[in-house]
Parts: structure tokens; sequence; C-alpha cells
């Protein structure tokens, strides 16, 4: 949990060691430099509302954007169960106390004013773990294990130095770039600053000493960095750079002293200095994510998927499907994928060939139940999971899911997790609430939203599983209704999980989400398997709960023009069938 988005030195950190957890660590954070580098891992991110990070002197807003980060974090934690949350900075903290999982303290900087630091001690305290980046900063708090991180050695690697100094840094008042240009005017060489915030490595290899001017510093990440191109390092001696810089790779001086500094500078550029030793030493990435991976104590989760088919239709889904075979890569090897394909125009056939999945080629858009029907005829495995081209594993939860059903005469349905992070409605009751059926217990519901659905591939065989008559929406409703009727029980399972995107292809072809449609199709199925005083009564509960949602939204003043639509759409229909 990181409440900002980077470039930081923090968030740099946070990119380099958070996939040394395992393939199942998800990140959330704002969208921006951090949730872009940690997608490109291969991570998922689940994106937290941006909120400011200079809050000095605004207690009121500090107070309401840390409430609503504690809010945000809640509902991940409740809905994703993870083994271990990594709390990153003081903020993240401060919004995971209390939560009913174990937490990890990540502390990157010294603590800002009383107040604040004995919330942030009293925090700590509770927290399971407590990681600090630097001694410095393991003092300032009283507690800690401290693990220098590391950098990408290869990357930053050694080269034959520029000239001049270099200054790496935004121009804040308390990085000191007033001081850093007074020490290199009087050593007599010029000073290179950044162009924003771009790899750093053009500028640390067009220089020839790093110069740092900070007075406080709790670590230092650029100086690694510049120690591992091979450039000295000009330092004030306090905080994190006396547990970076020695005699082999810099030099220290008094903070504040433009004159020492310039003296520093001297002398390192004269003297006899091997920094990329110290950073080989001292500073390798591999080691610092090992031992931080360690530390967090967190073995990600195994499972396998021999004995499962993915069964799913391809309707131009390709960019989706490739999604979710990465995903079967990662926490379900050895899972094999059955695609229907009706009429697709793009390469999602081909990719789930070329992946090694099998592709059954329909002859055009013949619909999602027909097509799940005829994927599913080509299954040998005994756990079929019938899935939508949009779903996405977010660990290997599913194989426990599917290992139970091997001995189950039922339907499981795990949990559905939005890419925003909230829980998607998908446990249904007979008759329907006003509530909807969540909570974080197992239990038996009357049907589940067929997005992913896991049972033996005989048992779905005979149900069908799907009706060949419907063309779309409603199928998994009338499958839980009829398996319901054949005394075959549906469950839902709240702590096995996947993603959903949601309607991929028929937001596209509908040009948005097709609330008629879905109320139409909702009616006809419960009026054919319950009549038409149960249809009645579940179209007066529909309004009901759409008509709830609209009023507590408006409340909190938050959008509800999705549940206008849903309520108008229902209407319509309701009209329509009358």
């Amino acid at each position: 949990m990181s409440y900002s988005a980077g470039p930081g030195g923090a968030e740099r950190i946070l990119a380099d060691h958070a996939s040394a957890l395992g393939d199942d660590t998800c990140v959330a954070c704002p969208e921006g430099w951090l949730a872009d580098a940690v997608r490109a891992q291969g991570l998922r991110v689940f994106p937290l509302r941006q909120r400011p990070l200079e809050l000095r002197g605004h207690t009121l807003s500090a107070a309401a954007h840390l409430a609503g980060h504690r809010r945000e974090v809640r509902r991940l934690v409740r809905n994703l169960r993870p083994r271990v949350v990594v709390a990153w900075n003081m903020r993240s903290l401060l919004a995971c106390t209390s939560l009913d999982v174990r937490v990890v303290f990540q502390h990157n900087d010294l603590l800002p004013g009383p107040a604040v630091a004995r919330a942030v001690r009293a925090a700590a305290r509770r927290a399971d773990k407590v990681i600090a980046l630097s001694h410095a900063i393991a003092d300032d708090l009283g507690m800690g294990e401290v693990i220098h991180p590391g950098v990408d050695l290869e990357r930053f690697s050694a080269t034959p130095r520029g000239e001049g100094a270099v200054f790496l840094g935004v121009d804040r008042p308390w990085k000191r770039l007033d001081l850093a240009r007074e020490a290199c005017r009087l050593a007599g060489i010029p000073l290179r600053l950044p162009d924003g915030f771009g790899d750093p490595v053009p500028l640390l290899r067009s220089g020839a000493v790093l110069i740092h001017a900070a007075d406080r510093e709790p670590f230092g990440l650029a100086l690694v960095e510049a120690l591992a191109c091979d450039v000295p390092v000009v330092a004030p001696a306090a905080g994190g750079p006396l547990e970076i810089v020695d005699d082999t790779s810099g030099r220290l001086y008094a903070p504040g002293n433009a004159q020492a500094a310039a003296d520093a500078i001297r002398d390192a550029l004269s003297a006899d200095l091997h920094p990329r030793r110290r950073a080989e030493r001292a500073f390798d990435l591999r080691e610092s994510r090992r031992r931080w991976a360690q530390a967090v104590g967190t073995a990600p989760a195994s499972g396998s998927g021999e004995g499962i088919a993915l069964v799913t239709v391809l309707h131009n889904s390709e960019d989706e499907v490739r999604r979710l075979m990465a995903s079967i890569d990662r926490h379900l090897p050895g899972a094999r994928l059955v695609a229907a394909d009706s009429g697709s125009t793009d390469g999602g056939a081909q990719a789930v060939r070329d992946w090694g999945g099998t592709v059954v080629a329909l002859d055009g858009n013949e619909g999602y139940g027909r097509g799940t029907n005829a994927a599913l005829g080509a299954v040998d495995e005994p756990v079929a999971v019938v899935v939508n081209p949009d779903v996405e594993l977010l660990d290997s939860s599913l194989a426990t899911l599917a290992h139970e059903a091997r001995d189950a005469n039922r339907i499981l349905a795990p949990l559905v997790v939005q890419p925003d992070g909230r829980q998607e409605p998908t446990a249904h009751s007979e008759p329907p609430e006003l509530r909807m059926l969540a909570g974080l217990q197992p239990r038996r519901v009357a049907w589940a939203t067929g997005c992913c659905l896991v049972a033996r591939t005989d048992l779905l065989r005979d149900l069908g599983p799907f009706d060949d008559r419907v063309f779309l929406y409603g199928e998994d409703m009338d499958l839980g209704l009829r398996a319901k009727d054949a005394g075959i029980e549906t469950w839902f399972r709240p702590d096995v999980r996947v993603l959903h995107v949601r309607a991929h292809s028929t937001e596209r072809e509908f040009g948005g989400e097709a609330f008629e449609l879905l109320a139409r199709r909702r009616g006809e199925v419960i009026q054919e398997r319950r009549g038409r005083a149960r249809k009645q009564l579940d179209s007066l509960t529909q309004a009901a709960t759409f008509s709830t949602r609209i009023a507590a939204k408006k409340l909190l003043r938050k959008p509800v023009r999705r549940e206008r639509d849903q309520l108008r759409a229902l209407l319509r229909a309701t009209r329509s069938r009358s």
C-alpha cells in the first residue's frame, strides 16, 4: 500500500522490491510513475485516489485524506484477503492500523513533527514487523530491522567519468540546491542538474562527482546509484549518507558548510577512489531483494493447474485473453485453456493457439451460452472453470477451489474483484435481497454470476451448462436455478478471488452496458423457472435496490448515473413485458 505515486526514491525502491514477494503480489497506489513501473513487471495494480502530499499546516485536510486512504485500504484487504500487507511509508501505516491481517511497516523517512511522530511510533509498535531503509531512520523511530536497498548493478554500470559535478534531486529547500551551487562555485567546477524525473543514468555518467547537500537525509538512493556508476559521492556527514559513503567511495563534509563541501569535492576529484566496488559489496539489488523478502516473511502460495481446463468464449477478445493466459502462467501452471471463437476478427484465437490452448471455431457469433457449451465439449480434464476472457487470476487460490470441486456435487463461485478493488455482486439469493449477498464466510446461494464458475466437467455437461436457446444474458441465473431444482447446490467462496474487467465485448457491441436487455432476460428466466408472480416480485425488489442505491449515493455526493440507467431500463423492460 503506497499513498504516493512517485517517482521519488521510496517509490523507486518499492518498484525494485515488490516482485521479490512472488507473482501474486499486488500493489495499491495512485496512478502515476509507480503504477506504470509495477505494471511493467506483470504485477497487478489496484489504483488508489490521488491525494495531496503537501499537508503541513492543513490538519483537517490531512485527517480527511488519511481517512479516505484508510477506507480504500480496508476495502482492498476485505476483498483480497492478503497473507500480508506491506504499509509503504507512514501514511499507509496509519491507514493499516487494527487490520485483521499481518502488517509489515516499511519505513522510509525521518519522523516529522511531535504529534505525527507519536502516532507513527504507536502504530509501528502494533505492526508485526518494521523494516527501515537506514540506521538513521530506525534510530529516529526507535525500532526496526535495517535493510539497505540495492540497485541494479548492470543498469547502473561503470563507465568512464565525465566532468564537473552532478546534482540529483527535486528543487526543494530541504535538498539545499543553493548550497550545492555555492560549493561548486568555490570548487571551480560546473554543476549539472536533472531535467525532470527521467532516467538518472545519463546524467550520472556525464559527471565526475555527485554532490549531495541535504542537511538531514534519511537514506539517499541517488548516492547508491552514483556509486554503481563508479561516480564518487560528496555528501553531508549526517543521516543516511554516513551509511553509504566510505573513504574508498567519496568524501563527507560538515552539513550546511559550503566551503567544506567545496574542499570535499576537490579531494574526491584528486583521490584514487573506487565507488563501484563499494556498490558491489554493499548495494546489490539481488541481495537486498532476498533479504527484504525474507524479512517480510511470506512465501508465495503455489498452485498446480493439472487436471483443470478453463473454458471461455472469444469475441474480439485478444487483449483480454492474453492477460488471462499470462495470469494462468503465473498462478495456475499446467491448466489448459479451451476457447470457443465466435466470429472474432482480431488475433485472439491465434494467440490461444500460440500459447498452447485449444480453439473451437464456431460458425460466426452463436452467443455466449452456445459457445461455452461447445468449448466444454472439448474438455478432457475432470474439472472445468467456466470463465469470461476478461477475468484474471490474482493468485493460486482457484487451484484450491478446483481441487475441492473434484469430489463435490456442487457449483463453486469465487469472490470477484473489479479493477478498482471493489467487490462485484456475484452471489445471489432467492428471492433476492435488497443488500448484496456478500460477507466473508462461504455460503450457499441460489445462483452466481457466470464470469467464473468451477465444477466437475461431467456435472456441467449434465446441466448443459447453459441453455443453447439463449444468445446472451441470463444464462448463469438459469443455470443456477436449474441446478438448484436438480438438488445441486451453488456455493459462494469469498476465500478464493479473481479479477473481472466486466463487459469487455458487450460494451463495444452495444455502445455501453445493455441494461434493458439484461433486465428483460432476467425477467424471462424467472418467469420460465419460477412463474409470473415471482417475476413481478423480483422486478419490485430490483427497483427497490436501484432506488436505495441512488438515495445512498446522493447522500454521499457520488455519481448515480449507472443506477438511474439501470432503474430506467428495468422500468422499460417491465412495461414492454406487460
